[in-house]
């Protein structure tokens, strides 16, 4: 390549070390994997990662609503349509 830059980073060291294990386990370095993640950004223009993980870890008041939930306490409805869950909801911000 006969025009570069350099680039720096800084990261934990944990993180670096558990990340780099697993990219030196595919066979690449650290180098090639970055230069690979650029070129699919700037080709796709979109950043290649699955940012909606955390939508599928349920937050505190979450868990614990589920838990009742399952326990059977507090107010249960069971509903045939989107329309009629609407109506249930509407009705409890209205009390």
């Amino acid at each position: 390549m006969a025009n570069s830059t350099n680039f720096s980073l800084r990261i934990d060291p944990e993180l670096k070390k558990e990340a780099f294990q697993v990219i030196e386990s595919y066979g690449f370095t650290p180098s090639q994997v970055m230069k690979l993640f650029l070129h699919q950004i700037a080709n796709t223009r979109i950043i290649p990662l699955d940012l909606r993980y955390k939508e599928h870890i349920p937050n505190e008041t979450t868990r614990q609503a589920i838990e009742e939930g399952r326990r059977g306490i507090g107010d249960t409805y069971s509903v045939n349509s989107v329309e009629e869950l609407m109506q249930i909801m509407e009705k409890i911000a209205n009390e």
